[in-house]
Parts: structure tokens; sequence; C-alpha cells
């Protein structure tokens, strides 16, 4: 959980002390008018506000003018969706499937269907991420690029409008085991001292200063960005489309044998939400939502989703007026066709889709906790 935290969080503050650095140069160069003041749009004018942007999300409201250039000379490059995967995994699940090395193994090097296409897949939300227990490295890599964590985004909801998002398509990002190359691990840009002197020098407008702090800490940055990867481990995003074939890629048979694993599972199968009784002061009030944005990338729940039956788990206390359950995203499934529910034999053909419980409980400008689901 904690390693699945730190990817995005360190994927965001990448994002963001990029900015701030791309802010500090035009800010300079406005000031020996050099360029005008127009330059500042965008993230390089708005990035401060992402945070609090993605916990008041309610829809496809995800202002991608503020958040994600496209033009060139904004610096479009690996960086550009990463605000958009955040809203688009906020929105839509904020939930992290753990997988266990066996059955990483297990999907990576399976025989899938020939002719399997993604779009054949039942996706357990429009966004997710699944985290490996033990990194996992291809026959020949290095430990260095061993793979840790894939974000599958379908960024449609968050934002319509956005050329990435398609109905029939996704993006995937991998994150490997690459260790942040400042001894500052909050940071993986800029480190908060220089952070910190960037911050300062703009606020005061000590413009001679704020020249001579930039002209250092580009040097470091070619340096920390010498092996052509993201310092935060992640990588650049892979667009595909739904219709396409999952194909022989070891880490795109991973996404769709965790998706056939989650299909496969008997009936019954429970994921460990529990019921929590609730002093009557507050029972009308949600619990387990995030307010700060300093942390929409917390994981608050953790349960287990397994094989098991549900009789094989501890029964849960009884549900009565006295109890209540913490907002949570509910996976996608399939059932039996109404009037069929107490036919064993009866197929289980009706998709249901993926859900937001109790919605109405959570209090304006929070979003969900986040969930862990340990698979195995």
């Amino acid at each position: 959980m904690a390693q699945t935290v730190t990817f995005l969080e360190n994927a965001l503050k990448a994002w963001e002390d990029k900015w701030l650095f791309y802010e500090a140069s035009n800010r300079l160069l406005i000031y020996a008018k050099e360029k005008g003041p127009e330059v500042l749009r965008g993230p390089m004018r708005h990035w401060r506000e992402l945070r609090n942007h993605i916990l008041t999300l309610k829809g496809n409201d995800f202002d991608v003018t503020r958040f994600c250039p496209m033009e060139d000379d904004l610096g479009a490059s690996a960086y550009t969706t990463v605000p958009l995967q955040l809203a688009s995994w906020t929105l839509d699940s904020r939930r992290v499937f753990q997988l266990n090395s066996e059955l990483v193994n297990k999907f990576a090097t399976a025989e899938l269907p020939a002719g399997l296409k993604w779009s054949d897949l039942l996706w357990p939300f429009d966004a997710f991420a699944i985290s490996l227990e033990e990194p996992y490295m291809l026959q020949g890599d290095s430990d260095d690029i061993a793979l840790e964590m894939i974000l599958v985004t379908s960024v449609f909801k968050a934002c319509s409008a956005h050329e990435y998002s398609k109905r029939d398509g996704f993006e995937v990002r991998y994150f490997l085991r690459e260790a942040c190359p400042l001894e500052d691990a909050e940071r993986c840009v800029l480190t908060s001292n220089e952070r910190e002197a960037l911050e300062k020098r703009l606020k005061k407008k000590q413009w001679v200063k704020l020249q001579r702090d930039l002209g250092k800490i580009a040097e470091k940055i070619r340096w920390r960005f010498a092996s052509g990867n993201i310092p935060s481990g992640m990588q650049e995003p892979s667009l595909l489309k739904k219709e396409g074939l999952v194909g022989d890629d070891p880490y795109f048979k991973i996404i769709a044998g965790f998706c056939l694993y989650l299909e496969a599972l008997p009936p019954g199968t429970m994921e460990g939400y529990g019921w929590q009784q609730v002093p009557l002061s507050v029972r009308k009030q949600a619990q387990g939502f995030i307010t700060d944005g300093e942390q929409v990338c917390r994981i608050e729940n953790l349960h287990t989703l397994s094989p098991a039956t549900l009789a094989e788990f501890p029964q849960s206390p009884r549900r009565g007026p006295a109890y209540t359950v913490t907002p949570h995203w509910r996976r996608a499934h399939y059932r039996r066709a109404r009037g069929q529910g107490n036919n064993p034999h009866a197929p289980r053909d009706v998709e249901v889709s993926a859900a937001l419980i109790h919605k109405e409980h959570l209090p304006p400008g929070s979003i969900p906790g986040g969930a862990q689901s340990k698979v195995i």
C-alpha cells in the first residue's frame, strides 16, 4: 500500500515540480522583457490549484485548459496527462488491486484466447491501479527496471472534450522500481529545499537570486533525468483502443489476466467492507472521506478479494439502523437476470456497472477514501 501511494504521490509531485520550474523560468524572462505575461497560462499558471480541483470534481468537469496543455511551447511531454489520469482514478474508483507474485507470473505467461480484444474484458472500474506485491522482471531485465505498478485509466468521464479522451480508448502507465535520485525522498524532481527557495524568490520577486538558483537547479535536473526516465519511476503512457488486440506483451497480459480472473470469481466473493456501529450523533455523517488536498492519493480502506465464498468469512454484525457503511466504489460484476436470483442454474450474464455507493453522504469538497484490494 505504501509503495502505491508513493508512486502516485511522486508522480503528482514530479508534475508540480516541473511546472514550478517552468513558471520561475518564464517569470524571469518576463522580468527581463524577453517574453510577455501571456506566456503564463495553463498549468504554468495554475499548477498549485490541481489538488483542490481534484477534490471537488463531480463529473466530467475536469479543467483541461488549466492543467493539461497540448502546445509544444508549454512543454507537453510524458507529464501531460498525469493530472487527467489522477482525476480519472479519483472519479472512477480510487481502487488499487494488489497481486501476489504467483498470480502475476500466471497472468504474464498465460496463453490468452486468440483474438482477445480489450473490449471483451469486464473492466472492474473505468480507472484502477494494479500493484505488484513483488516486482516483476522480464527475462534479461535488470533490477532497476522491474515493474511495480500499473495505472489503467479511461479518462472520458473526467474530461470528454480532451483529445486523449475517447470512449473506446484508455491509457496505461507503468511505474518501475527506479530509486528516486534525490536523497530527499519527499521530492523527485526538485528537493524540498530547492522548491522552497524557488517559491521564496518568486514571492519576494528576488530576480537576481532566482536567476542564480535556476542555473544551479537546471544542471542538477539534467543529471537527474540522464537515464531518460522520469525520476518518480513513472513511464511514458501507452494510449490503447478497446477494439485493439491484447497481444503478447507480458505487461498487457497482466492487465487482461487480472480482468479475466475477477470475472471468473465464484458468486459470494466478499471484498471485506465492514459495517461499523456509529454513535447516534453522527449516524447521518459520512465516514472515510478525504477533504485535504495534500492527501488526494491516500488509501483509506484495506480488504481481501479472494475466490473463497462468503461462508468462509467471519459473519459481519447484524446490519440494523445503528450500523452504516462508508462511501465506496463497488466494482463491475455479472448477476443473474431479474427473477432468476434463486435459480442456481441461471447464467450470470447481466452486467452491473461500477457504482459509487452512498455518494449522497459525501460532504461538499470531499472524495471517498481510497481502497486497496489484496487479491489472493
